[in-house]
Parts: structure tokens; C-alpha cells; sequence
């Protein structure tokens, strides 16, 4: 006689689990239902505490990291009361004692992850600098686009977006290009004759004249070395770092002035 496999019990449990999830449903529809309004509740309470951080005249990363913690707290609670009413067996001391259970394997997993995040935090809080500052970082430098939690994104003077580890930036020197509202810029040439002081002279005076150079601090020329028997100029000028000429545009138009006024002085009045 043939072995027939009695799948009654199985059938039972089936039955009963399906029992229980409709006998349940009300209770988890509430429970999307409240997630969804702490959800909604979030954006609204990001959009408030950006705001009033934007008019207590903050910056823009501390406005972020405060609607990003504001939302973040209310979509936690959501969920914490979601899932309460859904698992009634479900209490925050079952939540805690399953993130201590897990917390030592989570660590390792998580290791970079929380350090970006972390990293990410200090500096949204201490804002070393801000967004749409001009920053630069292991040898990339461009405008701040975004500092978010696991990394800052930062967009090159060629249009290519860099992501940077936020570990990265906060242990790494960070030159602030934008820091302050000026900015010092040099570059050097050789002098091909012996009127040194003649050509500092009309050098300063072709720097003075070029469209953004500053006149405070004002630009000057100066004897920077003697090389190959021939004498290195050093010019030295200021501009504006919320202009909208950059650095290069600035060094080729001092430049140009320069090179003509040597090569083209004054003739003496006869």
C-alpha cells in the first residue's frame, strides 16, 4: 500500500496564519495609514526648520542638517507607532535589544558607512565651508553642490561632478578657495633687458589698468630671482572671488597687459 503524506497540519497552520492576517488587517492598514501621515509630516517639518534656519541667517549646510535631523526623528516615530499598532508584540525594548544583539556584526559591516556618516554630520554642524563655496580636496577643486551623509559632491570648473567620502573631507586638508572676499594671485616672468626698475614701473602701471584687478591690496612687481644671468619679475595682484572672471581669466588678461607694456615702452620726447 502506497504511502500517501498527510499535509493536514500544514493546511491548519495556513488556514490559521491567514485567520490571523485578516483578523489583522485593520490594524495594519492603520499602521500604513500613520506611516504615511509621519511621512507627510516630515517634509513639512523639514520645510519649517530650513526655513526658520534660513531666517536666523544660517547656513545653508546647517539648514540642512537640521530638516535633515528634524524629518528623520518624525519618520522614526511614524514608524515606531506603525509598527507597535501592526506587532503588538512589538515593543521599543524588543527594538533595542535587537540592535544590541546585531550591533557588534553591524559594526563591521557598517563600519565606513557610519564613519561617512559621522563625518558627514560634524561637518554639516561646524560648516567649514558651505554650499556654493569653491573648495578644493585631494587635488580636486570646484563648487560645493551637496553635502549629504554619506558623501560631498562637488562640481569642477570642466562640468564633471566629483563625490567625495565625507571621511575623506574631514580628514583631509580642505583649501576654501571662497573663503574670504579676495584673492591673491602670482605669477612670475623673465626680463630680457636691463632697465629693471623701468620695467617694474610699467608692469604695475599695465597691472593697475586691467578690469579686476583690485586696487586694495594693490597689485605690485618685485625683482623675484636672478636665474640664468637674466632677472625673474614677480607680479603680485588681488581679485574678487565672487567675480564672475576667474583665476585664469584674470592671469591671461595681467598677462597680456604686461607683456605689451614691455614690449612696447615709452618712447622718450624729444
Amino acid at each position: 500500500m502506497a504511502f500517501i503524506p498527510d499535509f493536514s497540519p500544514a493546511w491548519n497552520t495556513l488556514q490559521g496564519m491567514a485567520r490571523d492576517a485578516t483578523a489583522r488587517a485593520p490594524y495594519f492598514l492603520v499602521a500604513l495609514v500613520i506611516f504615511g501621515i509621519a511621512y507627510l509630516l516630515s517634509k513639512r517639518v523639514r520645510h519649517l526648520l530650513i526655513s526658520g534656519a534660513n531666517r536666523a541667517h544660517r547656513g545653508a549646510s546647517f539648514s540642512v542638517l537640521v530638516g535633515r535631523i528634524g524629518s528623520g526623528l518624525v519618520i522614526a516615530g511614524g514608524a515606531l507607532i506603525a509598527a507597535t499598532i501592526a506587532f503588538p508584540a512589538f515593543t521599543p525594548a524588543t527594538l533595542v535589544s535587537v540592535i544590541g544583539f546585531g550591533g557588534v556584526a553591524a559594526s563591521f559591516a557598517l563600519r565606513d558607512i557610519l564613519g561617512n556618516l559621522f563625518c558627514g554630520l560634524v561637518i554639516l554642524a561646524s560648516e567649514p565651508f558651505r554650499i556654493g563655496d569653491r573648495i578644493e580636496v585631494k587635488g580636486f577643486q570646484g563648487e560645493v553642490e551637496d553635502v549629504q551623509t554619506r558623501a560631498t559632491t562637488i562640481r569642477t570648473r570642466d562640468g564633471k561632478r566629483v563625490v567625495i567620502p565625507n571621511t575623506v573631507v574631514f580628514n583631509e586638508p580642505v583649501e576654501v578657495v571662497t573663503a574670504f572676499a579676495k584673492r591673491r594671485l602670482d605669477t612670475s616672468i623673465t626680463l630680457t633687458d636691463d632697465d629693471w626698475d623701468g620695467a617694474k614701473a610699467r608692469a604695475l602701471e599695465a597691472m593697475e589698468e586691467v578690469p579686476g584687478v583690485e586696487e586694495d591690496p594693490k597689485p605690485c612687481a618685485f625683482i623675484l630671482e636672478w636665474k640664468d644671468r637674466n632677472v625673474v619679475l614677480g607680479l603680485r595682484w588681488w581679485i574678487n572671488t565672487e567675480s564672475t572672471e576667474g583665476e585664469s581669466q584674470s592671469l591671461d588678461a595681467v598677462l597680456t597687459a604686461v607683456a605689451k607694456a614691455l614690449r612696447n615702452p615709452p618712447q622718450p620726447t624729444s
